[in-house]
């Protein structure tokens, strides 16, 4: 698939990040979510960068912000949230992210 330079920078994004798994999860509830600390942007891909690759692939979130517990106590954050019901559109771009929605499909079988 041929594609402007912004969007194979996002995509290519978004595949790190799920092959890292680094503050990803995945539940029917609440759907793929992202976690970025407040100043993640400092070492890593932060929440407004995240936010930009989506935008850039037209793949629909919302972002809450909210505490999660760390090692030395709470931490102040970002979680950028893509609803269950949308997440073909993460699977448009990211072809092996299906693997992940099924495994998340089957533990809730259990």
């Amino acid at each position: 698939m041929v594609m402007p330079p912004e969007q194979r920078i996002a995509q290519r994004t978004l595949v790190g990040l799920f092959r890292g798994g680094s503050g990803v999860r995945l539940t029917r509830e609440d759907g793929l979510c992202v976690w970025r600390g407040r100043e993640s942007e400092e070492w890593g891909l932060g929440a407004s960068q995240l936010t930009k690759h989506l935008d850039a692939l037209e793949i629909p979130y919302v972002v809450a912000i909210m505490k999660m517990k760390s090692g030395t106590g709470m931490k102040a954050g970002f979680d950028v949230r893509v609803p269950w019901n949308q997440l073909d559109k993460v699977t448009r771009w990211v072809p092996s992210f299906q693997k992940s929605i099924e495994a998340a499909c089957s533990q809730d079988a259990s």
